[in-house]
Order: structure tokens, then sequence, then C-alpha cells
């Protein structure tokens, strides 16, 4: 048989336990490339919300994750809208997306409209821009100025999931949806990040980015650019200089399942009880038959999922895994960046966060930073250990292997 692909099979193993949202997203156009700045109209009645997976690339011929985008866009339970800021590559990448959408068409198994794809080149400024921080801070704040346009009539359910599109594999579709919908409804987030993993050495990815309270930089201390740590961080957690060695990125995985479990039990039993007290948030589990339900009925009357396990993320400074879920207020709060301006009063701070060959805090401690500083509601930022990103091959190389079946029987 065919191998089949790595998400693919991801997707197979991946146990999910929850029943999906059986919820719907409409839009004016399905014209790919076609910006999309506004909602439908619901004849007076509140937008619905839209969800919106964001990202930038330098070349996006080179994004293999189309086959994921496009099932984002096309699923049946919460159709997302496509948003890239890309150097180059944006027409051949809409054309292959056009088509994808098409052979999934054919198929009969999408009963709504997908959601559109929007590619915004990236601007001629970013060339003058040397740190490669730098350059991504910008882009992304880039990208959040245009979205802000795009949902400038927006609802107050509307969702981000800023995503980087080189991944090697993404979260199973219907574990983000659960996630968004779950946010939606409950809002015990602002940020859900997810938990990066890789392979040799396995264990979590995106230690740059990621902050733990109350204020351990899990960054190698060699690697930073102070080269130190300070009073009140958790050496425990931080990564050793060797990525074999006392504390290896396996450890620091571990830590967030023992934080998990730890977070399941102390919620035991505090959803039973808010449902009991609020019957909105208890939710059928199954998915309507009627395909004629419209977006409106799905959004204001019809069920996402019921709940029957507590949230197990795990509070974080700053986290991002290589995709985050927003939602859109606080991924739009107007007076927090990614860049790090030089007249900053919190610039010198963050340099703590700075490692040692970019020379300067990754672009989401930034913000982080931000939101929970200076936004007018401190939000609320959150690894889930069970949102997994894998950002290289789980297989072993072929050249590591001590002995090959073709050569002993």
């Amino acid at each position: 048989a065919e191998d089949k692909e790595p998400q693919q099979k991801y997707n197979e193993f991946y146990k999910f336990g929850n029943a999906i949202t059986d919820y719907r997203e409409r839009h004016e156009s399905n014209n790919y490339g076609n910006d999309y700045s506004k909602h439908e109209e619901n004849h007076g009645q509140q937008p619905i919300p839209l969800t919106y997976l964001i990202g930038v690339v330098r070349n996006a011929v080179e994004i293999t994750s189309i086959d994921f985008m496009v099932g984002l866009a096309c699923n049946n339970w919460m159709p997302i809208h496509i948003f890239i800021v890309a150097g180059k590559g944006g027409e051949e990448f809409a054309h292959s997306f056009e088509k994808a959408v098409m052979k999934k068409k054919s198929t009969g198994d999408i009963r709504y409209k997908c959601g559109t794809l929007n590619i915004l080149k990236e601007p001629p400024e970013l060339s003058k821009i040397q740190n490669r921080i730098d350059r991504i801070a910008y882009l992304r704040d880039f990208q959040r100025e245009h979205l802000r346009l795009l949902l400038k009539s927006g609802h107050d359910d509307d969702i981000v999931i800023v995503a980087d599109l080189d991944l090697h594999i993404f979260p199973p579709i219907e574990k983000l949806a659960y996630e968004v919908s779950r946010m939606r409804l409950l809002h015990e987030n602002d940020v859900l990040c997810s938990s990066g993993l890789m392979h040799r050495p396995y264990g979590y990815y995106d230690l740059y980015a990621t902050v733990l309270y109350p204020d351990t930089f899990l960054y190698p201390i060699t690697l930073r650019m102070k080269n130190k740590s300070w009073e009140g961080e958790d050496l425990s957690l931080v990564r050793s200089n060797d990525e074999f060695g006392e504390v290896t990125s396996w450890d620091i995985l571990d830590y967030l399942e023992r934080e998990k479990e730890i977070r399941s039990k102390q919620e035991k039993g505090k959803d039973t009880d808010e449902v009991e007290r609020n019957p909105s948030r208890k939710l059928p589990s199954k998915l309507p038959k009627d395909k004629s339900v419209t977006s409106e009925d799905s959004y204001r009357s019809k069920s996402y999922f019921t709940y029957t396990e507590p949230s197990t993320a795990v509070p974080v400074r700053s986290c991002f895994g290589g995709l985050a879920i927003y939602s859109a207020s606080t991924y739009l709060e107007p007076t927090c960046r990614y860049t790090l301006e030089e007249n900053d009063p919190n610039a010198s701070r963050l340099l703590k966060y700075a490692n040692r060959d970019d020379r300067r805090p990754c672009e989401h401690v930034v913000f982080h930073d931000c939101l929970l500083r200076d936004a007018d509601k401190p939000r609320s930022i959150a690894i889930m250990p069970n949102m997994n990103t894998f950002w290289n091959d789980f297989t072993p190389p072929l050249d590591r292997l001590i002995s090959d079946s073709n050569q002993d029987s």
C-alpha cells in the first residue's frame, strides 16, 4: 500500500474524544486572492463570527501544507479564511490552492462554501531590515494592520490562528475546531498555544518563544545574549547548554504533561458545577443531521460540543509552538506590537530574553509581554499540551540504522 502522508498518519493516531462543533461560517465570495473586507449581511442581526488562519512566508511556492490549509478552508465544521503575507510566489500558490479546492469539492463532501484565500505581498521596505527577528516582527505587525481591515466590521468572537506555514505536521483540524469553539464560548484563555514537538532529540520545541510563570525563560543560558539567569528563575526548567545534558527538551515536555495532569485534577468537577449554574454551557454532542441548517441557526441555536473534561491548558507568560489561537480582540490589541522599538521603555528589560545570535527577544515574547502588561485588560496566555505541532520528521534517518532488513534476514 502507498505510504500515507505524515499529516494523515498523525491525524489517525491522534486520540480526540470530544464531539466536534457544528458551527458554520459564511462569506461573500469564494474568489481566491480577493480581499474579504466585511462580514455577510445577516438581515439586521449580529454578524456571524469568523476564523482566520494567518502566516508570513518568504516564498509561498515552498509551502508544503496546502492540503492542510484547504482542509481548514473547506471543512464542514468551521470553514476558515486563509490570509498569507508572502515575499513571492503568491499567484502560483493561489492557483495550486484553487486546484486543490476543486479536487476536494469533486468528492461531494463539502456542504458549505469554503473560506477565502487572501495573499498580500510583503512590503518593499522589508529589505532594509537586517535582523532576522526584526523582519519577522515587522511582517507580523504589517499583517495585523491588514487583518484589522478584514475584520473591521467584525464580531466579538472572531478568532485568529497564527501559524508557521512551514511546520512538518499541524494539529488535526478537528482539534483546532474544538479549541476555537471552546475559546468562543467559555473565554478561558485569550491566547492558546500549541505544544511544539521535535524529534532527534525528542522533546519540546520553541524554547525561544516560551516564558513560564513566574519568570522562567526556557532558553539555554550560554546561548542567551546576556549569558545569565536571574533571581526567581527555575533552573530545573531551563534547558541545559548541551541538548542531551541535565535538563533536556524532553524534561520540559514532561513538565507540561505533569502540569496538565495537576490542572485536570484541580479543575475536575468545576465544569460540571458551572454547567448546573449555567445550562447554556452544556451543549448536545451530536452534529445535526439537517444539512439545510443556516449559519445563523448554527451559531445561535445549535450546539458545538459537550464539555466533559476541564481545560488542561498550562498558563504561561509567553509561548507559540508554531501555532497559536487568539481571540481577535486580543490579537488586534492596538497598544501592542511584535516590533521592539528602541525607545520602548521596556526594551532594556526585555533584552534578558534575547538570544546570542539575534541579539533581541523573540517577537512573541515582546508581543505577549505587552498583552500581559499594557493592555486595558490583562490577557490569559496558555499552552495546550495535547494540541501538538511537529517541527520535523519523526522517522529515524536511514543512514543512522545499525542494520538494514535488505541486508540481514
